[in-house]
């Protein structure tokens, strides 16, 4: 009995100063178009996979998208260089775009996937969107993923110290390792 309540003031001690906390993993879910190829989807399990190695926020991407449907969640749309919407981005940035994302209540990213010519290249536009979703801006470094102007020299997917910092500055404490 004497051994046991030593046992338990020891126990009792021991978490007392050292509090277990658990902190939940942070996750996005996002609801993408089901009119993505095996082979694009590749790209955007890739660029998924980008966000968990380097910032440890699981990405689940499921291909059930029903564009007719108002939805709650984050959305990732397949579109085509002659989608009127691509033109009139075209228009407005008076450049080529390869993707793009609307804020609004519930983040829209729209990937114009027969612009990009090769996986690398691909696998920057999805992984600058991504982070667009995240509710990140552009940053200033030409090396980093949030760079505004993207070409297809550009396919960076490494994670800079720049954007780093928008993500800091944009998710709450916690969310990125």
């Amino acid at each position: 009995m004497h051994l046991l309540l030593i046992f338990l003031v020891f126990l009792l001690g021991c978490t007392a100063q050292k509090p277990l906390r658990y902190v939940p993993r942070p996750e996005l879910t996002i609801h993408a178009d089901t009119a993505f190829t095996p082979e694009e989807r590749e790209v955007i399990q890739s660029a998924s996979m980008e966000l968990v190695s380097q910032i440890g926020v699981r990405v689940d991407v499921i291909y059930d998208l029903d564009l007719r449907k108002p939805e709650r969640t984050f959305r990732l749309v397949r579109v085509l260089s002659v989608n009127p919407a691509t033109a009139e981005m075209d228009k407005f940035f008076q450049a080529e775009v390869y993707g793009w994302t609307h804020p609004f209540i519930v983040p829209r990213a729209y990937i114009v996937v027969d612009r990009l010519e090769s996986e690398g290249f691909a696998r920057h536009v999805v992984l600058h969107e991504l982070l667009h979703v995240l509710g990140c801006q552009h940053v200033d470094d030409p090396s980093a993923v949030l760079y505004g102007i993207t070409n297809r020299q550009h396919m960076a997917v490494v994670l800079t110290e720049a954007d780093r910092a928008e993500l800091l500055r944009t998710q709450p404490e916690g969310f990125i390792r």
